[in-house]
């Protein structure tokens, strides 16, 4: 039988045509998994308007058991034998079209039930399933429901199709024993597998943050205790034994002041720039001298003051 994209369902002898709505977040259930990954014996096509093209299931399918495939979710049981569609919103046109040498079953639930609102076996040979669009409210799926032949011996005997208002319990045929509150849970499950997984690697990456921060603080702490080292040596160094070199210094540049300025003019580097250097570092030996042997004095008239007062007491 030929398809055209979007084109109508052709009547088969021997098979009728029913419509039943599809609602968003209804369960489509298709009872040949094995038969479409593994065996290859049937032959599973899907097509979108919004894509324009007919694609095998076998190329859309993820490594996942449960994935998306446009306004559906898609999931996989190989334990049930299932694939099973869920619109999780109203989309565009689409069809299913099956291709198999056996008969096929197939049931919708609805969701916020367990219970098969309706089952249909489809023929051998192609078989199509049309999704048309109602609004944003639900699907119309039209499809050829398999009518039972004369020669009972030529094809297995079909169940019977329960109504809307049918009770079976999933546990009727082995295939439909899924509970949907189950898929939904294992569905949240892998989500929350996946939002796990990435709490984890922002966890670890900001680990990693402190520990680099971590590292440098205590580069810094290290830079610190060096410099203060530096600091304790020059205070502990008698600043006042060298007054006598820096006042011997400096009489020896006032002479060296003098013979520099003689023969200013025969050196390269500019006479002004030594003697600015010169003045410069006697400014910092005065001032450094300064600091220390102040610091010193206060420290020495603090221990005067605490003798004084112990004294008194």
């Amino acid at each position: 039988m030929d398809w055209k994209p979007g084109g109508n369902l052709k009547r088969r002898q021997g098979a009728k045509v029913t419509e039943f709505e599809v609602s968003a977040k209804d369960y489509i259930k298709l009872g040949f998994l094995s038969e479409v990954t593994e065996q290859k014996n049937v032959v599973f096509n899907v097509y979108l308007e919004s894509d324009g093209i007919e694609k095998n299931f076998l190329d859309i399918r993820t490594d996942k058991n449960v994935y998306r495939f446009n306004n559906f979710n898609v999931s996989e049981d190989a334990t049930r034998n299932t694939i099973t569609f869920r619109p999780i919103v109203i989309g565009c046109y689409s069809y299913f079209r099956i291709n198999s040498l056996a008969p096929l079953t197939l049931a919708v639930i609805k969701n916020g039930t367990t219970t098969v609102a309706r089952q249909f076996v489809l023929q051998t040979g192609d078989n199509k399933i049309e999704f048309v669009p109602q609004g944003l409210s639900k699907y119309v799926m039209k499809i050829e429901e398999n009518e039972m032949p004369a020669d009972s011996s030529v094809m297995p005997e079909a169940p019977p199709a329960p109504s809307e208002d049918s009770s079976v319990t999933p546990e009727a045929p082995p295939i439909y024993a899924e509970d949907p509150a189950y898929a939904e849970k294992k569905e949240q499950l892998l989500q929350s597998h996946s939002g796990l997984e990435a709490d984890i690697r922002e966890i670890q990456k900001e680990i990693a943050d402190l520990e680099a921060k971590n590292g440098q603080l205590v580069n810094n702490k290290n830079h610190l205790m060096s410099h203060l080292e530096k600091l304790q040596a020059e205070y502990d160094k008698d600043y006042a034994s060298y007054e006598a070199d820096m006042e011997e210094i400096k009489s020896k540049y006032t002479i060296d002041d003098e013979i520099l300025k003689m023969y200013a003019d025969k050196e390269v580097t500019p006479i002004e720039e030594l003697i600015a250097r010169c003045e410069n570092d006697i400014k910092e030996m005065e001032e450094q001298a300064r600091i220390f042997i102040e610091a010193r004095q206060r420290k020495t008239a603090d221990i005067e003051n605490e003798l004084k007062i112990g004294k008194k007491e």
